[in-house]
């Protein structure tokens, strides 16, 4: 008699909806760091502008000698990405003291 009671419970609870329209990917955990791609012709990267809360310009100026320049936001297509709005590196790519940087390939 236990045996009927249970039949359903036994039965597999699968939505026909979430199988056919998600496609089968990894998970993996977000990044604070995540960056949209590069521009065609260019290379890009994360520079620190503070250090444990500290500015740290020299770090900024040494990579601006290099060639790296902040990545201005109105590049990127989605808004979906941090955005510096005051000071020095206002409209451009940025998020807790790093700023996305780009220079030309070479």
């Amino acid at each position: 008699m236990s045996d009927k009671r249970n039949v359903r419970a036994n039965e597999a609870r699968n939505s026909v909806r979430d199988e056919e329209s998600r496609p089968m990917t990894a998970w993996k955990p977000p990044s604070l760091l995540d960056a949209p791609e590069a521009r065609p012709g260019y290379v890009q990267r994360w520079v620190a502008t503070s250090i444990q809360g500290k500015e740290s310009p020299d770090n900024v100026y040494k990579r601006m000698r290099e060639g790296w320049e902040p990545r201005p936001a109105d590049t990127v297509k989605s808004k979906l990405y941090p955005t510096i709005n005051h000071g020095q590196w206002a409209g451009s790519i940025g998020i807790e003291g790093m700023l996305l940087c780009e220079m030309p390939e070479e």
